[in-house]
């Protein structure tokens, strides 16, 4: 995992912010189109895992079965891996290449720190009735908590990005950049970008820009 800030953009943007929560992933997917270089569901698409960062590389390559089965659910039928390659002779449309991130950021803060400042002790109430006789009675007062300083902390941001970079073969233009992300979301590493191909993808739109925010319920058990 690196401890780098996330970048992104270019032609399709989308971005997917789930929550932490084990069960409910709340997002928002961004899609910015080009209309000069569009992406039909018809053209013949070769999806490739990113080497670009050897630390990430055989992770981009171990996902790349499920973003293509992805995609084939979106309506693209001509989907090819370097594992499943289009037949002899067949041209490809568009070159996808797949890079999976995870970063996390280090926040300071300053805040209050409580602990006890009065405590917890036991004494007599004593009353004394008409004919001047006694009683007294043993009571017990609790510690008091309350502020006792201040001090710096340190919380963490964990980010996670799923990008496709989207490639014109014919022109060798930049189509699109898809990238899903994720903040601190609920699960492990792996299960973590599962989730973002899974939520992600399904909501991208290939030719319109459009913004749209969504909600997913996940089952109690989802997290293994």
């Amino acid at each position: 995992m690196h401890f780098t800030a996330s970048a992104s953009s270019a032609a399709l943007v989308a971005t997917l912010l789930l929550t932490g929560c084990a069960t409910h992933l709340q997002g928002t997917v961004s899609s910015e189109t080009d209309p000069n270089l569009p992406v039909r569901p018809d053209m013949v698409v070769l999806l490739k895992a990113s080497e670009a960062d050897e630390s990430t590389a055989l992770r981009n390559r171990r996902h790349l079965p499920n973003i293509a089965d992805r995609l084939r659910e979106r309506g693209f039928t001509k989907v090819y891996t370097p594992l499943s390659p289009p037949p002899k002779g067949t041209p490809a449309d568009l070159q996808v290449t797949a890079a999976l991130t995870a970063t996390t950021t280090a926040n300071q803060y300053t805040s209050a720190d409580y602990g006890e400042v009065a405590p917890a002790r036991t004494f007599s109430d004593c009353t004394t009735d008409a004919a001047g006789k006694r009683t007294c009675v043993q009571r017990t007062q609790k510690a008091r908590t309350g502020v006792i300083g201040y001090s710096t902390k340190t919380s963490y941001v964990h980010d996670y990005s799923v990008k496709l970079t989207w490639y014109s073969v014919r022109t060798g233009q930049l189509a699109m950049v898809s990238t899903v992300t994720a903040r601190n979301p609920p699960c492990s590493e792996e299960e973590n970008f599962g989730l973002l191909v899974e939520n992600g993808l399904m909501r991208l739109s290939f030719d319109t820009t459009r913004t749209e925010n969504f909600s997913v319920e996940l089952a109690k058990d989802q997290c293994r």
